[in-house]
């Protein structure tokens, strides 16, 4: 019927809350949003020796998550950036490279790449159009987001 229409349409897959996350993820709008100056070294797609606990805490979250999803449930990697431009290529390819070592980080954590996808997504969606150092760290992250690829 119609309302049952609607109530799908208006629902979607999403994360759990969890009151013991790590300062360095945090949970917004049923995305876990991450920094990538915690996960990478520098504007590159290397990521930091140190990001292993961290990267164990990703795969942890997004396991519970499809675990108990649809098997269609996907979860969306999407790497940002600010508007300084990294040196030596574009801010697509920087984060389209982050994305995908991410990627990689969390099928070799468990995660099956059929319900990874991995996004650049440049500066397109700044969270803070300030020029500060803050701002532009703000700009900087990973957001992991859960869909239903049958939409």
């Amino acid at each position: 019927d119609l309302e049952t229409a609607r109530k799908q349409a208006n629902s979607r897959p999403t994360f759990a809350p969890a009151p013991d996350l790590p300062d360095t993820i945090s949970l917004a709008n049923g995305r876990l949003i991450v920094a990538t100056d915690t996960l990478f070294q520098g504007k590159s797609d290397q990521l930091r020796p140190e990001a292993g606990p961290v990267l164990t805490r990703l795969a942890a979250l997004l396991k519970g998550a499809l675990d108990g999803a649809a098997p269609n449930v996907q979860a969306i990697v999407a790497a940002h950036t600010d508007i300084v431009p990294p040196s030596g290529q574009s801010q697509d390819e920087l984060t389209a490279a982050q994305a995908r070592a991410l990627h990689d980080a969390l099928t070799q954590r468990g995660i099956s790449a059929k319900r990874l996808v991995a996004t650049g997504m440049a500066d397109r969606f700044e969270r803070d159009a300030r020029l500060t150092d803050e701002a532009l760290a703000k700009n900087r992250r990973v957001e992991i987001i859960l869909t239903d690829t049958l939409r």
